[in-house]
């Protein structure tokens, strides 16, 4: 049998509904490679903040909203244990993603790369526009809006 089977994984449940506080620990120990794999499977659905996180990350940061719930009603079963879990890891992942592409998040600034293009993020191509006092490149700017898009300077 192995250390995280179902049973052992109920035995815990059933030690912690009987009030042993270390059981739930020894829990989290016996079923961490359960609870990474469903983060790696659930991180999937979320490719965006898989560029900025990997699945053990994830893990470790639902965790203490996992032992805070368990701290209050037991799970009954292990699949109402697993299911707390999973809505541990989905409330971080959704964290997580207003995080990297909220308002301030660095997923914003980030460019679209094509498919296949290995270069890790284009992200200094957004920087503020160069000020040029080159009367030619000004010229070319002339009537069109404040910023010019298509020589990137900036009219004073």
């Amino acid at each position: 049998m192995s250390a995280d089977s179902t049973t052992q994984l109920q035995g815990l449940l059933d030690r912690m509904a009987a009030g042993d506080p270390a059981a739930r620990e020894e829990l989290i120990g016996r079923a961490y490679e359960r609870l990474r794999r469903l983060a790696s499977r659930m991180l999937n659905d979320f490719p965006r903040v898989r560029a900025f996180e990997d699945s053990v990350d994830v893990l470790h940061g639902s965790l203490p909203r996992l032992m805070r719930a368990l701290e209050g009603v037991p799970p009954a079963s292990v699949a109402e244990f697993f299911s707390r879990m999973s809505r541990a890891l989905r409330w971080e992942l959704l964290n997580l993603l207003r995080r990297y592409y909220g308002p301030e998040g660095p997923g914003g600034k980030q460019i679209a790369l094509a498919a296949g293009d290995s270069t890790a993020n284009a992200a200094p191509a957004l920087a503020e526009p160069s000020t040029f006092a080159n009367p030619s490149e000004l010229a070319r700017c002339r009537g069109r809006s404040a910023r010019c898009l298509s020589c990137s300077i900036t009219r004073n």
